[in-house]
């Protein structure tokens, strides 16, 4: 199998990345409130530069009829969490000024947990455990493994 790049064109390009669409920026962590649903994400940047989401916006919902628009500088190799308030749609999206889509993660939510996180932090290896916290490193314990779209 291979895996399928991002690409800006539509269909992508099979095994190789579109360099116009590659993003240090990702979703690290999605927080649930205690009915279930999406109260924060929390973005992570891989680069060794800060990198600005002005512009950008946050959606629970595939069609992005819930955006939340977010602005700030996320800090090199850090964190930055937004308040959200999306319903348990099982997807998580951020968007550029361009609305395109820079990552995207699909999620569940298990009984008795409160996140899902990337781990390790920027990874596309999502894992759900008891407990979340901003805007650091993500170290689950009884990690269940989930997917994410990045």
């Amino acid at each position: 199998y291979r895996r399928w790049g991002t690409s800006s064109r539509v269909g992508g390009n099979p095994g190789v990345s579109d360099g116009a669409v590659i993003s240090p920026l990702v979703i690290n962590e999605v927080h649930f409130d205690q009915d279930g649903d999406v109260d924060w994400i929390e973005i992570y940047n891989g680069a060794a530069t800060p990198q600005s989401v002005d512009g950008y916006f946050l959606s629970g919902a595939r069609g992005f009829g819930d955006k939340v628009a977010i602005s700030g500088s996320v800090p090199a190799e850090g964190y930055l969490s937004f308040d959200v308030s999306f319903s348990n749609n099982s997807v998580a999206f951020l968007v550029d000024e361009n609305s395109v889509v820079r990552s995207a993660v699909n999620y569940d939510r298990d009984t008795g947990r409160e996140h899902v996180a990337a781990y390790p932090d920027g990874s596309t290896d999502f894992y759900s455990s008891a407990a979340g916290v901003a805007t650091r490193p993500t170290t689950p314990t009884g990690k269940r493994a989930w997917s994410s779209m990045n």
